[in-house]
């Protein structure tokens, strides 16, 4: 048995201590200690229906190169291809169209949305994620999915990401870091949609509609500087963390 997800969430079908913040993980809860964690999650009011503040659908236009705008929703949220000469090719996606990031021995390319003041949660809850088609092959090493900020950035992170085929989250802010582990292997050549979702003290992960691990942990003021990158880290850094496969229907929620 396994619980649903929280309110939130079902709108879509390094964990080192920092210095004077507390932590917590905690690796595939049961579901039934999870359902009492995230009971409730869905409260506050939303300036749209959802709480949509950024969301990718991929569904038109052509392959995307370096520097190429990446239609997104609301339409100020769009975002920028960043590659070393590798591109975003269309493939099928969950319904409509999907895009495909590099294959292993291709390159890198990401997608860079700027910051914004409403794409950073501070103490609302808020959710982001995304859906992945994963190969074994393709899931070697780590790749990430949704990200803002780095690890020790001022104002925290939040990030989705699959390594070696099973996801995993984080939220860090003013309070602490709750990073979130899943058993879950989703790098079976099948659809898979990944949900984060941050409310009050607790941080879901969920897949496919159902919460596969929480962490209790109060995160605090999460609002940085950074800009979101989408399938990877800034391009030219050492680490880059590069999602291979296809992708689809990526979004941030936050209920303020």
């Amino acid at each position: 048995m396994t619980s649903r997800a929280p309110a939130l969430l079902r709108h879509h079908s390094g964990s080192l201590l920092a210095a004077g913040l507390a932590a917590a993980t905690l690796v595939a809860l049961p579901a039934t200690s999870v359902a009492a964690s995230t009971a409730g999650a869905s409260t506050g009011a939303a300036p749209s229906p959802d709480g949509t503040r950024l969301s990718f659908a991929f569904d038109t236009g052509p392959a995307l190169s370096d520097g190429d705008r990446v239609e997104g929703r609301p339409r100020r949220s769009s975002g920028t291809v960043r590659s070393d000469g590798a591109r975003l090719k269309r493939g099928k996606g969950v319904s409509g169209r999907a895009v495909r990031f590099p294959c292993v021995t291709c390159g890198r390319a990401i997608i860079e949305v700027p910051d914004r003041s409403t794409l950073d949660p501070r103490t609302d809850t808020f959710s982001f994620g995304a859906s992945v088609r994963v190969t074994p092959r393709q899931a070697a090493g780590s790749m990430n999915v949704v990200q803002k900020g780095w690890y020790d950035e001022v104002g925290g992170q939040y990030k989705l990401q699959v390594d070696d085929g099973v996801p995993s989250c984080v939220v860090s802010g003013s309070a602490g870091r709750a990073t979130v582990l899943s058993t879950a292997y989703v790098a079976d050549g099948a659809w898979h949609a990944m949900a984060c979702e941050r409310s009050g003290g607790t941080v879901a992960l969920s897949v496919d509609g159902s919460v596969v691990a929480s962490a209790a942990v109060e995160t605090g003021h999460v609002d940085n500087a950074a800009p979101v990158w989408v399938g990877g880290k800034e391009i030219g850094t050492g680490d880059p963390d590069q999602f291979r496969g296809r992708m689809d229907d990526v979004f941030v929620r936050i209920l303020r």
